[in-house]
């Protein structure tokens, strides 16, 4: 789930890295739709498209994935490649 308004909302971390904000449900997304995300919608990113798609884009443009970020701005921030090994791993025990 991500945050989109004619483009993705986006971030940056402590260290000012840019970052790709997303969530596990629309709920959380919804819940930092304020202040610079004001107007901001959830969007849905089919697992498969974040998986094959977005996050090898975010690595090769050098963007960190911001996981389960809060209103707080707090959020988790996996490499990349660990989170889609995580997500594969997690994909395999449904198929």
């Amino acid at each position: 789930m991500g945050l989109w308004n004619e483009g993705w909302a986006g971030g940056a971390d402590e260290s000012g890295r840019s970052t790709f904000p997303i969530w596990p449900a629309c709920e959380y997304a919804l819940l930092c739709a304020v202040e610079t995300w004001t107007g901001y919608e959830r969007t849905e990113i089919p697992l498969a498209d974040l998986v094959n798609g977005l996050l090898p884009k975010l690595l090769n443009d050098g963007v960190h994935p911001s996981v389960f970020r809060t209103p707080e701005g707090n959020a988790v921030f996996p490499t990349i490649p660990q989170l889609i090994a995580d997500l594969k791993n997690e994909m395999s025990r449904y198929e």
